[in-house]
């Protein structure tokens, strides 16, 4: 008799139980190969690590809290003046510190006074208190300024010392002097007369001087409305002088009384200086053109054969003073006052031939010259006056007399040229040409 063999369990579950203890043997097989392969790679990482934790050198310690206030009295001030700063200067931290300056970081302003000296050392959770005296230099421009403080401290950390620093900024404006006292007046007023300043006393000075040089006497010099447009030019190009001179936008600083004094003092003699050459060369020529009473015939007769009075002939004028009747050949004085002279007669000197006589005579006066009682002979052209005049330097001509006298009324002048009675005349319009000299054998 034969015996099936059977199982309880059915053959599927036995299967999959089978697969699963597999699966789970090999996933342990691979963790443990990580667990191998890492395990050592982890440790070298954290030895490293600590290695290098342990040479990386301590961090310094932070500076010391602290505050720095700088304070001035006023926020204006003039060149070359000072003002006072308040200094706070409060240790916020548990650690000593030391001062060991104070400076200014300012191309405008310098320190000139301190209350205290340094160094100064400030206990923990307290302040000090300093002053400074800070003065606008000379080249500050006129604006507001920013000035930078600055407060160097030390402090001790273990056995080491460390340096630190802290900034204060002040603002301070630079002003003209009598910028106050100009706001007052209308608007713009102030700017014009500032940029005028160098240039009214030359206006001055020069009215001054040039009335004098007429004959005007001394008057008050005004500043009208015909005065402000070349007033204006003049100041425009007198500061467009002065920015190219100092090589920098600066202006003239008037409010240092002794620059405005040279200011004014250099305007006015520039201002007179033009009157006065005028004056000077006027005086010159007067003495080279200019008629006077009583001359001598030979420099009356150089001074009329000058181009200036011989370019377009000679003139026979009638004219009065007040009520008189004169007559004359006229001139004319450099100032334009009139003046009346004779006609003369012209004779050769000791040192001339009768030959070299007629042929001046001939050049004078042509080939064909007038006899002197011949009536032609009041309306003889002189062809050369240059000619005569070289005659007359060189004493080769001279003078013989009067041909015809200046006539006052119905008397004749015994002088060869008139010239302070006959300022106020008033020329009557009918002349004629007449012969300065005539000539005699």
């Amino acid at each position: 008799m034969r015996f099936k063999t059977f199982s309880l369990l059915p053959e599927r579950n036995t299967n999959t139980r089978s697969s699963r203890l597999l699966v789970l043997g090999s996933l342990a097989l691979v963790l443990l190969g990580l667990v191998l392969t890492l395990g050592p790679a982890s440790a070298k990482t954290s030895a490293q690590k600590s290695k290098k934790e342990a040479t990386q050198p301590t961090p310094s310690p932070s500076p010391p809290t602290v505050d720095f206030q700088a304070t001035s009295e006023v926020d204006i001030v003039e060149k070359q003046k000072s003002v006072d700063v308040h200094l706070n200067f409060t240790n916020k931290s548990d650690q000593r510190l030391t001062i060991s300056e104070i400076t200014l970081s300012s191309q405008s302003f310098s320190i000139t006074s301190a209350q205290s000296g340094t160094p100064q050392v400030v206990e923990p959770f307290q302040t000090f208190s300093d002053s400074l005296a800070l003065t606008a230099k000379e080249s500050a421009p006129f604006s507001q300024n920013k000035l930078i403080l600055t407060a160097k401290y030390s402090w001790l950390s273990g056995q080491q010392k460390f340096e630190s620093a802290q900034t204060a900024i002040l603002t301070i404006e630079v002003r003209r002097h009598f910028e106050e006292e100009a706001k007052g007046l209308p608007g713009g007023t102030a700017a014009i007369l500032y940029l005028l300043l160098p240039i009214l006393p030359a206006l001055f000075s020069y009215q001054l001087v040039d009335r004098r040089r007429k004959n005007e006497g001394w008057h008050v010099p005004t500043f009208s409305a015909d005065h402000i447009l070349p007033a204006f030019f003049f100041a425009v190009l007198f500061s467009l002088i002065v920015i190219w001179l100092t090589k920098a936008h600066q202006e003239i600083d008037y409010s240092d009384y002794k620059i405005l004094l040279l200011v004014i003092i250099l305007s006015a003699i520039a201002g007179a200086l033009i009157p006065s050459v005028r004056w000077g060369i006027e005086s010159i020529m007067r003495r080279i053109y200019d008629f006077k009473d009583n001359e001598s015939g030979d420099i009356y007769l150089l001074r009329a054969l000058r181009g200036r009075h011989s370019k377009g002939g000679f003139v026979w004028a009638k004219g009065k003073v007040n009520t008189e009747e004169w007559q004359g050949i006229l001139f004319h004085q450099l100032n334009g006052s009139p003046v009346l002279g004779a006609t003369l007669q012209i004779t050769k000197a000791d040192t001339v031939t009768n030959n070299q006589w007629k042929e001046i005579k001939a050049k004078l006066f042509g080939r064909e010259s007038a006899d002197q009682n011949d009536e032609s002979a009041k309306h003889q052209e002189l062809l050369a006056p240059k000619y005569l005049r070289k005659l007359v330097n060189e004493k080769k001509v001279k003078v013989g007399g009067i041909a015809q006298k200046v006539q006052v009324g119905s008397s004749y002048m015994n002088s060869f040229v008139v010239v302070n009675a006959v300022k106020d005349l008033e020329v009557d319009p009918a002349t004629e040409h007449r012969a300065l000299v005539r000539a005699v054998d």
